[in-house]
C-alpha cells in the first residue's frame, strides 16, 4: 500500500481527487493507480527531455480514459496522453509510454 504522505508529496489536490474517484478505498487497485501516475508523470518528463528534476507536482495527471492517462507537464509545454499498464509478477511493476502526436491542447 502506499502511504498518504508518500501520496501528499507526488500527487497534487486535483489527482488525489482523481485517484479518490478511480478508487474510493485503499486497496491493491489504489497503489496500481498511485505506480500508473508516477510512471505517467516519469514518461511526459522524459519525452520533454528535464526530468521530473525533483517537482513531481509539476507535472499533473487531469484525466484517466481507461488505461490512459493525460499529463500536463506544466510552463506552458503540451498536455501528453501516456499509455500505462501495470504488471505483478514477479514484483509489481507500472510501464508508461508516450507516443508521437499524441500531445492535447484543450
Amino acid at each position: 500500500m502506499c502511504s498518504s504522505d508518500l501520496v501528499a508529496a507526488i500527487l497534487t489536490d486535483s489527482e488525489r481527487g482523481l485517484l479518490d474517484a478511480l478508487c474510493p478505498s485503499e486497496d491493491s487497485a489504489r497503489s496500481g493507480w498511485v505506480t500508473r501516475f508516477w510512471a505517467a508523470k516519469e514518461a511526459v518528463a522524459k519525452a520533454a527531455g528535464t526530468g521530473l528534476g525533483g517537482r513531481p507536482q509539476m507535472f499533473v495527471v487531469e484525466r484517466v480514459e481507461g488505461q490512459r492517462l493525460l499529463v500536463a507537464p506544466g510552463g506552458g509545454a503540451p498536455r501528453r496522453w501516456v499509455h500505462t499498464t501495470v504488471g505483478t509478477g514477479p514484483e509489481p511493476y507500472a510501464v508508461a509510454w508516450t507516443e508521437g502526436g499524441e500531445t492535447d491542447n484543450a
